[in-house]
């Protein structure tokens, strides 16, 4: 048998050899498509893969190769990823796709026009479908929620969002509103909600490009179910819900002592209407010990986190506002949504007037406080307005020094920052403010 490549012509001594050339040159690793073709045919949703390959048959093979080629380097490059957060252990909450994992936030803009994101949807649980609306098991899946188990999903909390998968994967189907009123029972009911993906996005939740693949996501973020042909699993999905939702682990290893390689104090303000938010004392550390403490120059009594079994290389001694960033690593660059993720773990959600919100921060959402309207969101970095969010760099936004001895640096964040033995090259005196406000004001 000749080894011969079909998008080059070249020949090769081996089949092995052969198969490196399709990785190295060509971005196809033919091991992933034997094992796809291969596979058992257990999901009612994947016996439509035929059809799917019989109508890309009938397209030209430069389309073809535009859409597929993509696909296979995204399995390869998936498949590495999957291998290295496809579990979890404790103090190792990476986002990710796999059971364990923190899901991986994604923007999506639902069937009336809004965009939105996945954690805004917290802290409900999720039903996380991506679905191509030509599909027919996607098709009768719909139908199954609508008629039997609508109401006992709703009733345990469930927020069902279902999502077209980019483009309807290049197939010709009914749009998603189409969908939502032929199968679903119209777009308007209560806790299931429709929406359309772009390309990235379904890279991320559907990088193999099936037609019906589902994740449960308890209210913390945490992905406790994966797997494709959703219509097969809604009983355990159900049965699910009534198990304890775990809160997600550290995303950091956690240490027994504060790291002093890189030693920053950001300050952080969250602003709801006008009102700061209180931040927690002991965001990211285990097993706190408190000791009271006077605010210098006032007769108020604070209290401060001075030790603990664990520490996260970011957290908080106090309910200033003060973030501590203490890791052994010179080479991190920690995050505005490391934090928030620390913070998460830490505590699950947050009282605001005597009500329990969730602790998620996007372009859309503070706190559960929504952008809508009348309202929006504003980063503001040493008072200027940003659009980095989440991924806002800590590092260089240092706040406190040794001569701001005061609030809200004292007494826990006094002194010059420690930069991998380095003069901090950024400078102190930072501010980071989230606001939520009206969009009139």
């Amino acid at each position: 048998m000749t080894n011969k490549c079909d998008m080059c012509d070249r020949e090769f001594a081996s089949s092995l050899a052969l198969k490196q050339h399709y990785r190295d040159k060509h971005g196809r690793d033919t091991s992933i498509e034997e094992e796809t073709n291969n596979e058992p045919k257990v999901a009612r949703g994947r016996k439509n893969r035929t059809k799917v390959r019989r109508r890309y048959g009938r397209k030209s093979k430069k389309k073809l190769l535009v859409i597929v080629l993509p696909i296979l380097v995204a399995i390869i490059v998936v498949g590495v990823y999957y291998g290295s957060t496809r579990t979890n252990t404790p103090g190792n909450g990476t986002y990710g796709t796999g059971v364990g994992n923190i899901a991986l936030d994604i923007p999506l803009t639902l069937a009336n026009g809004t965009r939105t994101y996945l954690s805004s949807f917290e802290p409900h649980p999720v039903l996380l479908w991506f679905v191509t609306t030509w599909c027919t098991s996607c098709q009768q899946g719909a139908q199954l929620i609508n008629s039997q188990y609508y109401d006992t999903l709703h009733s345990k909390g469930l927020e069902i969002l279902t999502v077209e998968s980019y483009d309807n994967l290049n197939q010709t189907g009914p749009t998603i509103n189409q969908f939502a009123q032929q199968y679903g029972g119209g777009a308007g009911k209560s806790g299931w909600d429709y929406a359309t993906s772009d390309w990235e996005t379904t890279q991320k939740y559907n990088p193999l490009a099936q037609l019906d693949i589902f994740y449960v996501i308890n209210q913390y973020g945490v992905i406790t179910m994966e797997n494709v042909g959703m219509p097969n699993y809604l009983d355990q999905i159900v049965s699910q819900l009534s198990a304890p939702a775990n809160k997600p682990p550290f995303p950091f290893q956690c240490l027994g002592a504060e790291g002093t390689t890189i030693h920053l104090h950001p300050w952080l303000r969250i602003v709801i209407n006008g009102h700061n938010i209180t931040i927690p004392a002991a965001i990211g550390i285990e097993n706190p010990q408190f000791q009271s403490y006077q605010l210098p120059g006032t007769n108020v009594v604070d209290k401060v986190a001075v030790s603990g079994s664990c520490f996260e290389p970011i957290h908080t001694h106090d309910d200033s506002g003060i973030i501590h960033i203490e890791s052994p690593s010179a080479s991190t660059e920690y995050t505005l949504g490391d934090f928030f993720r620390v913070w998460q773990a830490t505590y699950g959600t947050v009282t605001i007037d005597g009500s329990a919100h969730p602790i998620v921060f996007n372009p859309t959402d503070i706190l559960g406080f929504k952008a809508d309207a009348a309202h929006k969101i504003v980063l503001l970095v040493d008072g200027r307005p940003s659009t980095e969010f989440s991924s806002l760099n800590l590092n260089q936004l240092d706040y406190c020094s040794a001569s701001t001895n005061g609030p809200p640096c004292a007494p826990t964040a006094v002194g010059e920052p420690y930069y991998n033995g380095e003069t901090y090259p950024f400078g102190t005196g930072h501010t980071i403010v989230i606001e939520y406000v009206s969009t009139g004001g």
